[in-house]
Parts: structure tokens; C-alpha cells; sequence
């Protein structure tokens, strides 16, 4: 058994990655983007950025992220 990603899981700190196992730079992630038409205008997508921000700076998000296993990456 091994995690995917190249840290190890801060839910199971014992499991190895898969690059540690002996399959040297192997990584996968899943990711989730939001996304908009290309002719939403600046405003809108500065609004939803922020808004995202905020959402990820909650503490009750950060939480349940973590139970799950989730890293929010770069927005």
C-alpha cells in the first residue's frame, strides 16, 4: 500500500508514497479547477477568485479538507 502524491499523507503518516516504495518521481493527483467562459468579464472573475480565497481561508473548510485528505493547491 503506498500514497500516490510525493509527501506522505498527513491522514496515514506511516503509509509510504509510491516513490518511496521504489518507483522513483511517481505522482498523481486529482485536481478540481473553476472555471468560466472566456468572455466573462474581469470583474466577475476577480469576484470569484476572491470569493474562492475566502472560502479556502475558512477554518471549517481547511478542516474538512484535511479529513478528506484534500490540499488545496495554487489558485
Amino acid at each position: 500500500m503506498a500514497v500516490t502524491s510525493l509527501q506522505r499523507s498527513a491522514l496515514y503518516p506511516g503509509v509510504p508514497t509510491v516513490d518511496e516504495a521504489g518507483v522513483k518521481g511517481y505522482e498523481v493527483n486529482t485536481w478540481f479547477a473553476l472555471m468560466a467562459p472566456r468572455a466573462t468579464p474581469q470583474a466577475i472573475t476577480k469576484r470569484l477568485r476572491e470569493a474562492l480565497h475566502r472560502l479556502l481561508g475558512l477554518a471549517e473548510v481547511t478542516r474538512r479538507f484535511e479529513e478528506l485528505g484534500v490540499t488545496a493547491g495554487d489558485l
